[in-house]
């Protein structure tokens, strides 16, 4: 009977405290919440953080990066091609370009010497056969313009000739049409990081 009357008042006691002290408890919680502001992490941003933000934004536009040094900027190199087939120019012209090149585009002698009067040029592909010039003749006009840029010769068939006097003018290679477009692009890679090494010496 006493065992029976012990049991009784424990499980009272726990109903009277449930009943009585969690509600206060839920309460004192609820008020705590009610002081706290929702804030949504994904959006909110203190003032200072905006003012960090904006400084650096500042900072960046006028160049500045704190400790990092400035990226040294370098010359892009020109390249003139001269050919009148428009899919080679284009062919040629894309290959070049995706290595990071500014290329001069020709479809015939008088332009191409335009071109290489008012730009200073760090290759010229040359196609030997022209609609107004034979491509030694204009060969030969850059040479009077300058005796130092390499220019490469595009031809379908050469006359043993014109390869002579080609060779005399001063040419740093010669590519037969059809043409290995990877082997072009090693080989004038390979020239213009020849050319320029010599300049700086």
């Amino acid at each position: 009977m006493t065992y029976f009357f012990i049991l009784f008042a424990a499980v009272l006691i726990v109903v009277l405290s449930f009943v009585f002290y969690h509600p206060r408890k839920l309460e004192k919680e609820q008020g705590i919440l009610k002081k706290i502001p929702d804030i949504q992490p994904s959006v909110a941003i203190s003032s200072q953080s905006i003012h960090s933000i904006t400084a650096r934004a500042g900072m960046e536009s006028s160049g500045f990066h704190g400790n990092e040094q400035k990226a040294p900027s370098f010359k892009k190199h020109n390249l003139l091609i001269v050919d009148d087939q428009y899919a080679i120019r284009m062919m040629l012209s894309e290959l070049f370009i995706a290595q990071g090149m500014v290329v001069f585009e020709a479809a015939n002698g008088d332009a191409a010497l335009e071109i290489c009067r008012n730009q200073v040029l760090d290759c010229i592909l040359l196609d030997l056969k022209l609609p107004d010039m034979d491509g030694i003749e204009i060969l030969r006009e850059i040479r009077s313009l300058t005796v130092d840029v390499p220019v490469v010769l595009l031809t379908a068939y050469a006359a043993p000739e014109k390869m002579e006097d080609a060779l005399t003018l001063g040419i740093s290679h010669c590519f037969t049409k059809p043409f290995d477009i990877i082997e072009l692009r090693v080989e004038i890679m390979r020239i213009i990081n020849n050319h320029h090494s010599q300049a700086d010496e």
